[in-house]
């Protein structure tokens, strides 16, 4: 198992691109969060370019695009654009690039879908969002902070392609000179769409393997006792028995890398031990609610994106230990609190 290597360790300026494989174009665009930026990737094909991933929709994002269109694009057309998930850095600017270029829309019916829900919140939404977390040991002033964060999806996907070619697991597709296999794995996102190119040795990984940081996995108020980090760790269990240890890595995030086995097990690894520590924190003698748990994981100062991902990552690691009967749950005057169990319970089925 080698080390991570970053064959490419100075990413290309913001609306950029760097030529990182014969007609296999590397794009950084900038975002509006602490995490500033995302990768996406250019492949010229002998019909037209395919682009895989959006980035947001602002006016700063849309003069950069236009620069591409104008510059590296504009030599043939843009045939198709691959959105890997519904977040609003991958899928936020899907409506406009598709308009601007008449580029085909292709995504997972699951991601798609799950878009245009976060896009329709309404008032009632909202209020039954703030009655789960409340549940879970949120106070008002954090149910504000929660609050904002359908507002800002919708502030940067303003609008969604009303029509799309659904992408499913297993499809085979062709993508520029590249022969492609679509793998749908749920964790970061319910069924994220990774791109494995295995005559090249080349794997778009979108947020699903990142490497230095680990990819958000969070449970929501509408599935709110799902264990999607139950299937994000047997997912990056299995992965390296479908993708050999040569394939190069291109994140949604940060450098491209070798080393995909190792940093599965990194990741693997991480969760186990934030796992451990949770067990920890929750004494029998004194049960936690979840948003009592979120400062004793995450020690840094949270800003309101970050802290629903903080809140929302620990709910997952609860749920998943509630699974395995790591963690039992007493309610205590209509809040959640979590204990360590103890030992000898056997884990339920998973989901």
């Amino acid at each position: 198992m080698i080390a991570l290597d970053f064959p490419f360790p100075r990413p290309p300026e913001p609306g950029a691109t760097l030529e990182i494989a014969p007609g296999l174009h590397w794009l950084r665009l900038p975002l509006p969060f602490r995490l500033n930026h995302v990768n996406l990737y250019l492949v010229a094909g002998d019909d037209g370019w395919t682009v895989i991933d959006a980035g947001v929709d602002t006016p700063e994002a849309r003069a950069l695009w236009e620069g591409v269109l104008a510059g590296i694009l504009a030599d043939r057309p843009v045939r198709r654009l691959i959105v890997t998930h519904y977040h609003p850095d991958h899928v936020g600017a899907a409506a406009w690039l598709c308009e601007r270029t008449g580029a085909e829309l292709v995504m997972g019916e699951t991601e798609y879908l799950t878009a245009r829900v976060h896009r329709l919140a309404t008032a009632d939404d909202l209020a039954g969002e703030r009655s789960f977390y409340a549940g879970h040991g949120l106070g008002p002033a954090e149910l504000d902070r929660m609050a904002e964060r359908l507002d800002r999806y919708r502030s940067v996907v303003p609008a969604l392609p009303r029509r799309y070619a659904p992408l499913r697991d297993g499809d085979r597709l062709r993508v520029g000179p590249f022969d492609a296999e679509a793998m749908l794995l749920a964790g970061h996102s319910p069924a994220q769409a990774l791109l494995h190119v295995p005559g090249h040795d080349l794997l778009f990984a979108a947020d699903h393997v990142l490497p230095q940081i680990s990819p958000n996995v969070s449970v929501a108020e509408d599935k709110p006792d799902d264990d999607p980090l139950g299937r994000y760790v047997a997912s990056l269990e299995a992965l390296p028995r479908r993708v050999p240890d040569r394939t190069l890595v291109l994140p949604g995030h940060r450098l491209p890398f070798f080393g995909l086995h190792r940093r599965c097990a990194e990741l693997v690894d991480h969760h186990a031990a934030r796992c451990a520590d949770i067990a920890r924190f929750c004494d029998p003698a004194t049960p936690l609610t979840a948003a009592e748990i979120v400062p004793l994981l995450f020690t840094l100062d949270l800003d309101a994106h970050q802290f629903w991902f903080a809140f929302s990552e620990t709910l997952a690691h609860v749920n998943m230990m509630a699974r395995r009967r790591e963690l039992v749950s007493v309610q205590d005057g209509g809040v959640r609190r979590w204990r360590r169990a103890p030992a000898g319970l056997a884990p339920s089925a998973p989901s």
